[in-house]
């Protein structure tokens, strides 16, 4: 069997309050399935998918991240050299949405300083219960640069459009020298050493 060769691996994390549905949206995304019997996080777990853009395989190294408090500092150590962050919330709940400005501040402090940073309210399969409207996540991602986009993990509305346009944006700050080489080799090195992380999903 021939090995792929990628071309780049780029390192994703997956952040947010516990309950939003991070690892619903993971499982959409690398599996097509959807089950409602998830149990939270505990830590980090490690997955991997590669998605193709402008014609070359990118290998996307991600790790789902735990969302309660009490993991949030094991959660903050795979921070670090990430290029590719998902911040999720939960449209039916408002504390998540309040919750963001804490995560981007760790965002900020210990990723990768060109990292693209991807806003998504999940849960749009529950509209009827919203919480927070289209219009105020839009304000929030447009003062605080960040793509937005609406998904449901259930339905599969929009999971990989937002994992593509990441890659994508990711992709072309690579491309351009804005990601270090550094970071780069980072990636690999915190794959060989901690690809074995053990967690449960939520």
């Amino acid at each position: 069997m021939i090995a792929v060769e990628f071309k780049h691996t780029f390192k994703f994390i997956v952040i947010g309050s516990s309950g939003v549905g991070k690892t619903s949206l993971l499982k959409r995304l690398i599996d097509d399935t959807f089950s409602q019997d998830n149990t939270s996080t505990i830590g980090v777990e490690y997955l991997s998918t590669v998605i193709e853009i402008d014609g070359q395989p990118i290998k996307l190294q991600i790790w789902d991240t735990a969302g309660q408090e009490k993991f949030r500092s094991i959660a903050k150590s795979y921070f670090r050299h990430a290029v590719g962050v998902i911040l999720v919330y939960d449209i039916t709940d408002r504390k998540s949405f309040d919750d963001l400005s804490f995560w981007l501040n760790d965002v900020h402090s210990l990723c990768d300083p060109n990292a693209a940073i991807t806003l998504i309210g999940n849960k749009l399969d529950m509209a009827s219960q919203r919480a927070v409207t289209t219009a105020e996540a839009q304000a929030f991602a447009q003062n605080h640069q960040l793509t937005y986009l609406e998904t449901s993990a259930r339905g599969g509305d929009n999971v990989n459009e937002a994992f593509h346009r990441a890659t994508k944006t990711v992709y072309e700050r690579a491309e351009s020298g804005l990601l270090s080489s550094k970071t780069a080799q980072s990636q690999q090195d915190i794959n060989s050493n901690n690809g074995q992380n053990s967690g449960c999903k939520c």
